[in-house]
């Protein structure tokens, strides 16, 4: 009935930490584990082993090395479970009510998603509690969503959760914020993104922009809401304003005006739908960390130029 599916890669070494934390829930005879192995340099069969007698598991391989996207795709495609639940090869749940707390604020109600708080873990050993907008932990998403609007994953390498988290909400934003912890987020020191960030952020930003194009297209053959289509063209641009101001002073900043360019041709087709109190509670939500060397409205015109010189 609940669907786990954890895209893997080479990740032996804390995927069992993963497995134990779902053996001890409370729901784990309603659950339904799918490892996907994407090209390990070894199978699964020793982790599958170890626990089939507790929880019911299966490796599924990809054909080749493609990246978490294309994992949970191939998750999805050989799974029925009426809840889906995206779990990362060295994550845990919170505690044995993990899934539980879950299932119960979205089953047999009008709710289309439960959406928990994760448990961030940092590099120094600090943990804070959040609610990850932009992923897909400590969330259970409804099947019956998925299948009606044929969801799908992009094939991209990075910032496919988002896109599919946003088209998730774009097919319904019927959500359920459940007061609890569900997830931690477990600091993992052989990840460049949570290593370095700040160089992970600008090495995939032309990924995250054609992941929003994705998105926006996705979108529009479904015949979603434009209005809010373009709200997530805003938030777009405005996380790549906020990529801009952190590449301010680098040789990077130019590179960040010239990868905006699809953001802005996009935003120019939606800015009418918005505003202010839309564009304001965005660009409030995202830039709060930021002392701005100049305007969003500077920025966006720095696109246009850009535009304008090709």
């Amino acid at each position: 009935m609940i669907d786990i599916i954890i895209p893997a890669y080479n990740a032996h070494k804390t995927i069992r930490n993963t497995l134990l934390s779902i053996c001890m829930q409370t729901l784990k005879d309603k659950i339904s584990v799918y490892i996907i192995d994407d090209c390990s340099n070894k199978n699964y069969n020793e982790e599958v082993e170890m626990f089939k007698d507790k929880i019911k598991i299966k490796e599924i391989k990809t054909k080749k090395n493609s990246g978490p996207g294309v994992a949970r795709q191939l998750g999805l495609d050989n799974s029925d479970g009426d809840y889906v639940i995206f779990m990362d090869s060295d994550d845990v749940f919170f505690d044995c009510f993990s899934v539980e707390n879950l299932y119960n604020n979205i089953h047999n109600t009008d709710f289309d998603i439960a959406i928990g708080y994760v448990t961030v873990e940092s590099k120094d050993g600090n943990l804070n509690d959040d609610i990850k907008e932009g992923s897909l932990h400590g969330k259970m998403f409804l099947r019956k969503i998925i299948n009606k609007y044929n969801l799908r994953f992009n094939d991209t390498s990075n910032h496919e959760d988002l896109s599919f988290y946003l088209l998730y909400l774009l097919a319904s934003n019927k959500i359920k914020y459940v007061e609890n912890n569900i997830y931690v987020y477990r600091f993992n020191s052989n990840s460049i993104t949570q290593t370095n960030s700040f160089d992970y952020q600008y090495r995939t930003f032309k990924i995250y922009v054609k992941n929003m194009e994705w998105l926006v297209y996705s979108a529009e053959i479904r015949h979603f809401d434009k209005l809010e289509i373009a709200k997530d063209v805003f938030y777009a641009c405005v996380i790549a304003y906020c990529r801009y101001l952190e590449n301010f002073y680098t040789a990077n900043a130019d590179n960040v005006l010239k990868n905006s360019i699809p953001l802005y041709k996009l935003y120019k087709k939606y800015e009418n739908l918005l505003d202010y109190n839309d564009k304001f509670e965005l660009y409030s939500a995202i830039t709060f960390n930021f002392i701005p060397q100049i305007s969003l409205d500077d920025f966006l015109n720095l696109v246009k130029n850009k535009i304008n010189c090709n």
